[in-house]
């Protein structure tokens, strides 16, 4: 059998969670032909010794809405070993937008995160419905395959803008059919961010009748909930699981197990799914959190758009306002924002990576009035992290608990970006090292898990929830995604206040067949695929 590519000599790990073997494994026309003792190839041989075989990895939630269309190279996550990831998370997908209410969308898309928030830099997009947006990615290229959710946020902004309202019934109607038309086109399901602006002032009923069409179709549902991970969004997420049929995944939701906030949480999971609700989560595994001026600032500052939120910051008597009803709500933030470190300011370079306590002292002003002239003075395009801001083994042991439940999938929260460019801005070292810090921290130095189980997490665990028939295992027949790494040395390199470095230790990696990292090295081949539910 003339093969494309022969990988040799290898541990092989298969994504069952089986104990690795030693085998060869052959590929042709982008499937995987062979898996066994093979002597003949008479194409590429990569010689896989002392280095493990496995499925590419999947990440569950990712944010490469915009990535892609700005970076079709865009390759932090292959060089990582992903090889396919799951878009239109937490409640922004790249269609349908809304063209008469476009405005409304780029600030809403923007509360999102500051990787959604690319969007403000297309003033004319040139498609409108959810297919065309997949169509017009797959014309693009992308590096990785690549699947979406169609966005909460999407819908209610196309039919309803920002209003703090109910839906009528005829403007629910109306979303359910863009739900519908998303879903046809080959949409994964629905995504919600229920904390953010305007889908917070959904009630349950609606997503809940927004998700019986998604069930028609077999799709998820994935909640990034109301309050950062409390019972209340447990709860909220069976309740619209259970009565819409659809299967849920809560998002970046990992309460520890060894916490009685956690074995709550756990025990709600568990009894839903004995009375049949598809429940599971994903969980971060860096231990940082970013934010921007969108989380603190009220909603009537923000309504109008940039402009008229950056006129208002910078007018004396509106300041003071608003700074009043920051402390009226959060009258410890002025403390709390000391700790916080400035990552990304593009006409405030100077600052960056300074806590905004070292910035007010520089500035020679409180905290907050700092904070938010360097707000006004960018457009609200700033970053701010918070947490552990190195690769902390602290901070890792205390997710372990949560990493080890078996209803939890890791993933990224972070686009696939790229140094250079627009991208290297984006300031997420999650979107660099997310698993290469799963496989050399959390299992070779924490012992975690093993490391068949590890693979099994972010392969053929997520790659069943994704209905993914093709991909996710080492099987004849199966798609060719493959990464191949040493497991006595891949290790993440981006840290959270320096994210753009790529990891160690990944050798190769091929999607659908093709080479995309050799030795270490990216080729540029943009093999990956648009996928379609």
């Amino acid at each position: 059998m003339a093969l494309d590519v022969l990988i040799k000599n290898g541990y092989v790990i298969d994504g069952t969670g089986a104990p690795w073997f030693k085998a060869d494994v052959g590929i042709m026309d982008g499937r995987i032909a062979e898996i066994g003792t093979i002597s003949e190839s008479g194409g590429r041989i990569i010689d896989a010794k002392g280095l493990v075989v496995c499925p590419g990895f999947i990440d569950i939630h990712s944010h490469s809405d915009w990535t892609f269309l700005f970076n079709p190279k865009a390759d932090s996550k292959v060089r990582q070993g992903v090889t396919t990831e799951l878009n239109g998370t937490c409640g922004m997908s790249g269609g349908p937008i809304p063209r008469e209410r476009y405005k409304e969308f780029q600030l809403a898309s923007s509360f999102v995160g500051f990787t959604c928030a690319l969007i403000r830099r297309i003033e004319h997009p040139d498609w409108r419905t959810f297919g065309e947006f997949l169509t017009k990615v797959e014309k693009g290229g992308v590096p990785i395959n690549t699947g979406y959710y169609v966005g909460h946020m999407n819908v209610r902004v196309a039919v309803m803008g920002l209003e703090n309202r109910e839906p009528t019934e005829s403007e629910l109607k109306e979303m359910k059919q863009l739900v519908d038309e998303s879903m046809k086109s080959g949409a994964y399901g629905l995504s919600v961010a229920l904390s953010h602006i305007p889908e917070r002032f959904s009630k349950t009923d609606e997503v809940i009748e927004l998700c019986k069409i998604v069930a028609k179709y077999g799709g998820d549902y994935a909640q990034h909930g109301r309050g950062a991970g409390t019972h209340a969004d447990t709860r909220e997420a069976i309740e619209i699981a259970e009565k819409s049929g659809v299967t849920a995944i809560l998002s970046h939701h990992s309460p520890s197990p060894e916490t009685e906030v956690g074995r709550e949480d756990l025990r709600l999971m568990r009894e839903a799914r004995e009375r049949g609700v598809d429940i599971i989560r994903d969980m971060i595994l860096y231990g940082y959190g970013s934010s921007g001026p969108h989380s603190v600032l009220p909603y009537g500052v923000l309504k109008d758009g940039f402009e008229k939120a950056v006129e208002r910051l910078k007018n004396p008597e509106t300041r003071r306002k608003i700074k009043e009803d920051i402390l009226s709500r959060r009258p410890r933030y002025p403390e709390r924002l000391k700790r916080l470190v400035l990552l990304v300011a593009e006409k405030n370079r100077d600052l960056e990576r300074k806590t905004w306590g070292e910035i007010s002292r520089i500035s020679d002003q409180d905290p907050l009035d700092a904070f938010l002239d360097v707000a006004a003075e960018n457009n609200l395009s700033v970053k701010t992290i918070s947490g552990a801001l190195t690769l902390d083994i602290e901070s890792a042991k205390r997710r372990i608990p949560s990493l080890r439940d078996p209803l939890t999938i890791p993933e990224c929260d972070a686009g696939s970006l790229a140094p250079y460019g627009v991208l290297k801005d984006i300031g997420d070292a999650r979107g660099y090292g997310t698993f290469p810090l799963l496989l050399g921290t959390f299992v070779r130095e924490l012992k975690a898990l093993t490391l068949e189980e590890a693979i099994r997490k972010i392969t053929s665990f997520p790659a069943a929830r994704m209905g993914l028939q093709d991909r996710g295992l080492l099987r004849e027949g199966m798609c060719a995604d493959i990464t191949i790494f040493n497991p006595e040395t891949v290790k993440a390199k981006a840290t959270p206040l320096w994210p753009n470095q790529y990891p160690e230790g990944i050798q190769y990696v091929l999607v659908n067949g093709k080479v995309a990292v050799d030795n270490g090295k990216y080729t540029e081949v943009l093999a990956g695929k648009v996928l379609r539910h």
